[in-house]
């Protein structure tokens, strides 16, 4: 399936797709560990870690003339859901696609956001969805995890199931 999401004749294994994909993992569990042994650094030297407002992109178009926005560039969200990487992949992956089936540079990357708008829309208010209950007093969230929390998991998830 994965090699599928590629296109076949591009000549690339499946497991050289895997393996492209271990790299990413890794680099980004690098970079945690290191912003971890950051934090510490900063805790430990008695000052107070700063904290800078979160920044949200939300624009109507991504792409202009020769110039084409993807990632947290054209669509950052609020960190609660940590989708940036993903959505930054999945433009990659689709733009590459519009790319290598159209020829004209303006049909491709109009095509690419018409089908990733959709995705990334979702995205968004799944993020400020969370956002809101993020806060919530600890009571009532507790209490209401429970009971909303499976369905919440279904909806925020459930559409990001599909191929993007």
């Amino acid at each position: 399936m994965l090699k599928q999401w590629w296109r076949d004749e591009r000549g690339a294994s499946a497991s050289e797709y895997i393996l492209l994909l271990g790299v990413l993992a890794g680099g980004v569990a690098f970079a945690a560990f290191a912003y971890g042994k950051s934090v510490e650094a900063a805790l430990e030297r008695g000052r107070a870690p700063y904290h800078s407002p979160v920044e949200e992109i939300r624009i109507d178009t991504w792409h202009r003339g020769p110039v084409v926005l993807v990632g947290d560039a054209a669509h950052a969200t609020g960190p609660v859901w940590a989708q940036g990487a993903a959505g930054a992949l999945e433009d990659a992956l689709v733009l590459a696609e519009m790319l290598g089936s159209r020829s004209d540079w303006t049909a491709a990357v109009s095509a690419w956001e018409l089908r990733r708008r959709p995705r990334v829309d979702h995205v968004q208010a799944a993020t400020d969805r969370m956002s809101h209950l993020a806060r919530l007093p600890d009571c009532l969230s507790h209490n209401l995890a429970p009971f909303a929390g499976p369905r919440a998991y279904r909806a925020a998830y459930g559409p990001l199931r599909e191929r993007p």
